[in-house]
């Protein structure tokens, strides 16, 4: 018999995100033993690290099914604090993305790949205070890859 327990030490929710160009990843190769995915990067160039306090931002995961079969619909939103980035948003909005996130227990995962990546969309706002709302969203043919904190670093 399987269990799922319930750890009552789960600090849980996303910490930390890193946007990666689709068309910057280099390899994703598979550890089988572990079950984690070990990612390769051409450039750490065209990598855009979002920092915010943890709470801020949003990840969700649904798997769904119909006559095209079964689908992972993802979702990230956040805040990026100030309006001077506005230039940065606007590549963002323009580009095909990776989302690699990282949670308060130290799990990481990676949303999207080069074939399926993620859209960012942007909305400028002052209230509560001057920054960009944003989401990212796509639809993949698999769950987001739990990866090997150890073979990946920025």
């Amino acid at each position: 018999m399987k269990t799922i327990d319930f750890s009552f030490d789960n600090v849980g929710g996303m910490s930390r995100l890193w946007l990666i160009g689709a068309d910057n990843v280099l390899r994703l190769d598979r550890n089988f033993v572990q079950d984690v995915w070990r990612l390769s990067l051409r450039t750490r160039e065209e990598v855009y690290r979002l920092d915010t306090t943890q709470g801020d931002y949003s990840f969700t995961e649904r798997l769904t099914e119909d006559e095209k079969g079964r689908r992972y619909e993802v979702f990230i939103g956040g805040f990026v604090p100030r309006l001077d980035h506005v230039c940065e948003v606007e590549r963002l909005e323009r580009g095909a993305w990776l989302a690699l996130h990282i949670d308060g227990n130290g799990c990481i995962l990676l949303s999207g790949t080069p074939s399926f990546p993620l859209r960012f969309s942007g909305q400028k706002t002052q209230k509560p205070s001057n920054g960009t709302n944003f989401e990212l969203r796509g639809t993949l043919p698999g769950p987001s890859l739990r990866v090997d904190g150890r073979a990946f670093y920025l």
